[in-house]
Order: C-alpha cells, then structure tokens, then sequence
C-alpha cells in the first residue's frame, strides 16, 4: 500500500477554472470522443448508454478540476527550471526526507507538458514553481520517499502574476542555488528519475547541500568527539577571525561557527520526531571573553526560541564545529569531514560543488591556511585520536606555537606607533577590549609583547571583568598566556 505525505510548505494557489479548461482543452476533448465512441457504439443496442456517456464527461472534467485544486492546496512547492522542450522536460529540486531529523536532497528530472503555461512560450533554464506529492511504498515511515508522485508547474493553474510571483518567491533562495548546482552534479546524460545529492547528509550546515539546517541525533558519540575537537580547536578560527576585522580589505570567503543550540525546558512539547538538539551555524562572531555572539543562519526544524536571522548569545561550551574560507582554500569543518568520510567519489563531488569548495581529502582538516606552513610542515599530517580516519594537516604542537604573519608583519609598525601613543594602545573596542586584550584574543604574541613593552597592564579588567591573561588562558594560547604572566609576576 503506498503513502502519500503533505507539504508543510503549501503551495494554496487558486486554480482558475478558466486556466484549467485552457490548458486541459486537448484531454477534455480526447475524452469526451473517446467517450461518444465507447458509448455510441454500445448505443446501437441500449440507447440509454448514450445518454450516460454524456453525463460522465462532465463528471471527469469535475473530478479532474477537483483534483487540481487539491495538489495545489496540498502539494509541496519545489523550485525547479526547464531544462528540454523536446521532449519536454525540468528538473525539481526536493527533499525526499519523509523524518525530521533525515535529510535526502535529490534533483529530479521528469517529463512533463510544458504548453498553455502562464506568461507565454517557456525555454531551456526558466524557472519554476512546482507543486508536487512524495509518495513512499510502504506503511511504516521510512528515511525518505521513493518519489515525486506528481509535478504540476504553478503557471498552469493560474494567470495571476501576482499568484505566481507570490509562490515563486516563497522559496528559499538556497533552493534555487541547491537546483543549479545539483543538476550540473548528475553527470551526462541528464536521465529521467530521482538523482540523491548526499543520501542522508545530516552533519552539515551553510551551503548545500548544506544551506539547509543538517542534524544529528544528540547523542550520537562519533558527533560528540568531532564537537570535542571543535571547541579544542576554536582558538584557530579566532586568531584568523581576528586578524579579518584588521584588514582593510577583507581576505575571508567566509566565516562561521557550528553550535548546539535546545529550548528551554518550558518551550519543548515532547512530540514525536521533535529534536531536543540542533546544530546550527552561526556568522559575524563576537568573542566577549565568557559568551559568543552571532546571527543565526539556518531556520531550525523543531526549535522554537530561535529562527535564522536572530541575533543568538551562546556558551563557548555549545561550540561543535568552525570553519572559513580564504581564495577557495578551507580551514575547519571538522562536522563536514566526519560527514564526507562516509561518501562516495559522486557524493563528494555533488557535497563540494554545492558548497563551491575544495574540502581536499575526506577527513583532513586545515587549522590554518597551506600558505602559513613550512615547507618542512606541509606534508605531515597528525591523526586526531578516537575518530578513525581523521587527521590535521601538519605538527599540531607546531601549529599551536606558530605566530601569524600578520602578527609578525604588523610588529615593526605597532613599536613605531605605540610608543608614547595611549589613546591608540587603551581605546575600547565595543566589548570593552583595549589593544592588548584584542592581541591577546588574536593569540599575537609580537603584538602582546609590544603592548607590554609600553607599559599596558596584563591584569587590565575590561567591563564584563575579561582580562588579558584571562582572554589568553581560555582560548589556549600558551606562549602568550607566560608572556603576560610573566609581565604581572604571577
């Protein structure tokens, strides 16, 4: 017995009666002779049969408007594009995920009639609103639908510009991203049916596959060692994160921070499939020294005290996972590279190209950019204990140790500037933080080195009571946390 589940995200567009009978002319038509045939000829012996052949005409043009108005009122909306006339033909992008807590993106591709559509004559690459039923083969529920059981573009139930506009732009921006690239991802020839992007990608977040909100269960152990290096690490992205509110010109592609995120006791309902756990990126990273703050980038599934867009304060304790970007090359990501050692080479492949990067080997993590490493360093790799088949690109300890280059190239500037020059060493920024607590956050053990030359005092308490030593001690910097304990006596 097969199953049919309904949208969460209903299209509701009013079909025109004037639309449908357009549009469904040359089937209404067919029928209707088809049905004078069948009857006619059984007429030769019954004349009454006639009669009910013309009856039930009109009662399949009902059932048929009927119909109609139900996938619109019920069916999900998808993006999708048209991608050949003859035959005619698009492709949908879809989440095949029949849980909550699953995720099986998928592009289908799927021939459909194309003509008497709203807005006139279509070509190869318009884009679509489309609305569709997933339909499973079996009673039980499982991780994702077989298929789209139906497709109907939106443009053949109504002329309205206003309708079709209204629909069109209720789907997510990244869907339209996840459609473009998911389809260059199948390969040649385009073949008809269900391609899977990343089947059951659920450790992800930016980008797409991963633009959508990816999750794992919150007690899943392999998840929690991953997160473990993540927070150990978080000190790396900090140090870079840094250094770009220095730049003039910003030399980051990106820049974001993966946290667990749960609702207060009060807010949960307990229902079935609803996640008491969702891990979620977040952008524009503050670090007051206690708390971490962000804009929320993805909507989640079942939480309800958060909404992507918000701006979010966190504990550094619910940090899992960071990661950014410079000229294409990717540091971080420790969720993504646990997530990608369980694809095949066309997974990679689909997972890379949605995010537009080079992730390199699946379960290799960048600290720090290649460009930053000795030579010596560059082909090392240390293996990360307790999770099999992940690794750091060079010395960790080293890694640890080493100065940025900005750091070692701004020294000789900063001791020309900061002689004598208090205004520039002890304004604040909006944290409260002076030059030397920013240094200290940025693990610059040249700049700490120049402010403490100069007279700045490492136990300085900023308005939330964040001191230098105490900046430095959290996010692990050691070189520079004996620097400062050094400058205080203690």
């Amino acid at each position: 017995m097969s199953q049919e589940t309904y949208a969460s995200n209903p299209a509701n567009v009013r079909v025109s009666l004037f639309r449908f009978l357009r549009r469904e002319a040359v089937s209404l038509i067919v029928v209707f002779v088809i049905l004078l045939i069948v009857f006619g000829l059984l007429a030769t012996f019954v004349w009454k049969w006639l009669w009910l052949g013309m009856l039930l005409w009109p009662v399949y043009f009902w059932l048929s408007y009927v119909g109609a108005k139900r996938l619109m009122t019920l069916g999900n909306v998808c993006a999708a594009k048209v991608v050949s006339l003859d035959p005619a033909a698009v492709a949908v992008y879809t989440d095949l995920a029949s849980r909550p807590d699953a995720a099986y993106p998928a592009i289908v591709v799927d021939e459909i009639s194309l003509s008497g559509l709203a807005g006139g004559a279509v070509k190869v690459g318009d884009r679509l609103a489309v609305s569709a039923f997933y339909q499973g083969e079996e009673e039980t529920i499982h991780e994702h639908w077989a298929t789209l059981s139906v497709i109907e573009p939106i443009r053949g139930a109504t002329s309205d510009p206003a309708e079709i506009a209204r629909t069109l732009n209720s789907i997510d921006k990244q869907d339209w991203q996840n459609l473009d690239a998911g389809y260059q991802s199948i390969g040649s020839p385009k073949e008809e049916g269900t391609h899977f992007l990343e089947q059951g990608r659920k450790a992800g977040g930016v980008g797409v596959t991963e633009g959508r909100v990816h999750l794992v269960a919150a007690d899943d152990e392999g998840m929690k060692a991953v997160g473990a290096y993540g927070r150990k690490t978080f000190r790396f992205f900090m140090r870079e994160w840094s250094w770009e509110n220095r730049r003039i010109v910003p030399g980051l592609d990106m820049a974001y921070v993966k946290v667990a995120f749960s609702d207060p006791p009060e807010m949960r309902t307990n229902a079935p499939g609803e996640l008491e756990v969702e891990y979620m990126w977040i952008s524009d990273v503050v670090f007051d020294g206690k708390r971490i703050h962000g804009v929320l980038l993805n909507q989640p599934d079942s939480l309800k005290s958060v909404k992507e867009g918000d701006s979010v304060t966190v504990s550094p304790k619910q940090i899992v996972d960071w990661i950014y970007s410079v000229m294409g090359e990717v540091c971080g990501g420790f969720t993504i590279q646990k997530m990608r050692l369980g694809m095949d080479a066309g997974e990679l492949k689909s997972h890379d190209d949605a995010w537009g990067l080079d992730f390199g080997d699946p379960g290799g993590i960048r600290l720090v950019p290649e460009t930053y490493l000795e030579d010596e360093w560059k082909n090392k790799r240390t293996r990360i204990p307790k999770i099999d088949g992940m690794f750091i690109y060079g010395d960790f300890k080293k890694l640890s140790e080493m100065e940025h280059p900005m750091s070692i190239n701004m020294r000789p500037s900063l001791e020309e500037q900061a002689v004598g020059n208090s205004d520039l060493l002890n304004s604040t920024d909006e944290s409260g933080f002076n030059m030397l607590h920013s240094l200290a956050i940025a693990g610059s053990y040249d700049g700490v080195d120049v402010c403490l030359n100069n007279g700045m005092d490492p136990n300085q308490k900023a308005a939330n009571g964040a001191t230098p030593i105490s900046l430095a001690k959290q996010l692990g910097w050691s070189k520079v946390v004996k620097r400062l304990e050094q400058a205080s006596g203690s």
